[in-house]
């Protein structure tokens, strides 16, 4: 979808998770690797947008009104989460955010619409900001993160006491296009969502497409009719 406002267009995919804006005078363009749908609100949520810099930008659909909140550290360097994937928990109301470049995890509360610093990945830093890779399992209730150049994953349980990290990395992965996944350098995140009725996260990398289930497939059972 897009939408403008004064001389600024503002472009968002939510099914690729981007999102830019063109400034018409400049002829500049400032794009942003994540963007999130809000369906209880009707809002999209995306960093840097509008105006770019160390700001989240939140736009309401209907009343066509984007409001900004920054988020940049009172103390230290600040946040590089506008490149990486995010992980949306929408029942939860919060998003979980990686800073690759800094090796750190952090979460965008959606109603308080503010940044917290969760703490540190196993992950790692990354050479560059644009290599955190998450998605969030609505089944199991876990956010999922794979380390850049593929190989370790990691599963990060927020609501246990206290929150935990689990390795998965060595959990099967299955190739629906390439025979040969399953290599010991593991499968590259390039993009991947969530299927709740499957069960299956779906990933797209440079191996090609691959399927990996983190928990037990549970189905509701059907009730017997009546006699």
């Amino acid at each position: 979808m897009a939408y403008s406002q004064g001389n600024k267009y503002y472009l968002v995919d939510i099914h690729v998770h981007g999102a830019g804006e063109y400034d018409t005078q400049t002829r500049s363009f400032h794009d942003t690797w994540s963007a999130v749908y809000d369906g209880q609100t009707d809002t999209l949520v995306a960093p840097g947008v509008p105006g770019g810099g160390y700001r989240m930008g939140v736009y309401d659909i209907k009343a066509k009104i984007r409001t900004t909140y920054s988020y940049r550290s009172p103390s230290g360097p600040d946040p590089e989460i506008a490149k990486t994937i995010w992980a949306a928990d929408l029942a939860g109301r919060r998003i979980f955010m990686p800073d690759s470049l800094r090796g750190n995890l952090y979460r965008w509360d959606m109603d308080a619409r503010k940044l917290t610093l969760i703490g540190p990945s196993p992950c790692g830093p990354a050479p560059a900001a644009d290599r955190g890779y998450a998605v969030w399992d609505s089944n199991a209730k876990v956010m999922i993160q794979s380390c850049y150049s593929g190989g370790a994953v990691y599963a990060y349980h927020p609501d246990e006491t206290p929150p935990r990290w689990e390795d998965i990395s060595k959990l099967p992965i299955r190739g629906a296009l390439n025979p040969k996944l399953g290599s010991p350098n593991g499968v590259q995140f390039n993009g991947v969502t969530f299927d709740p009725v499957n069960n299956w996260l779906v990933g797209l990398g440079w191996q090609g497409i691959w399927l990996f289930r983190y928990g037990p497939v549970t189905r509701t059972p059907v009730p017997s009719p009546k006699q």
